[in-house]
């Protein structure tokens, strides 16, 4: 059953990440749709800037999407969280959080500068520098810290189990009142049948 859970849960996972991904990608692209040859073309600074805003949200929101595909996946089968399928599923759950992301696209940027022949004044190699810098640290902090996130609500889940599980007395002292509440309830039953077949014999013993 675990392995079928997992790829149910990768399968989750993917689609609401791609989600995500798409959509931050777009508004990339969107960004560069400013670039242009005359001298209304935004700096590459003020651009990069936008893009990474434009990051750190994807960043934050992949972190939060994959929480709830998780966490909502796991809730319907708790009783399989233990903890070699707790790793098993962290390691899947990194695959999906690659500490570059979106790095090479917010790169691409000054390629759409060249290719757009923007002028010479608006591409500073600095300001692009400073903020592609900027959303590298920025991919692997919040990835690491969307795994964390991750991690720690799969814990939770893997606790709560436990806590809900009895305890070995509990088992033992239940698998004992179970061995023995069959035979005195049948015990209890034979002498209820016993006196009321005595009492029959008794009223149509004295009819007769």
């Amino acid at each position: 059953m675990q392995p079928e859970i997992i790829k149910l849960l990768e399968q989750k996972l993917s689609e609401s990440l791609r989600i995500v991904d798409d959509k931050t990608a777009a508004e990339i692209r969107n960004t560069w749709a400013a670039v242009n040859p005359s001298p209304a073309c935004p700096a590459v600074g003020d651009v990069m800037k936008n893009i990474n805003r434009i990051c750190h949200y994807g960043y934050n929101e992949r972190g939060d999407k994959a929480r709830e595909a998780v966490v909502s996946t796991l809730l319907e089968f708790r009783t399989f969280v233990n903890e070699k399928f707790s790793g098993q599923i962290m390691e899947m759950v990194e695959r999906h959080f690659p500490e570059d992301k979106y790095v090479a696209l917010a790169r691409n940027t000054k390629g759409v500068y060249e290719r757009r022949q923007a002028p010479a004044r608006k591409f500073c190699e600095r300001a692009y520098e400073i903020e592609l810098t900027a959303i590298t640290a920025g991919s692997a902090n919040l990835s690491r810290r969307a795994v964390l996130n991750i991690r720690t609500a799969v814990d939770e889940l893997r606790l709560q189990r436990i806590a809900g599980m009895p305890t070995t007395w509990e088992r033992v002292k239940g698998f004992v009142v179970h061995q023995l509440a069959v035979p005195v309830v049948k015990w209890v039953f034979g002498i209820i049948a016993m006196v009321i077949g005595a009492i029959i014999l008794y009223v149509f013993g004295i009819k007769g």
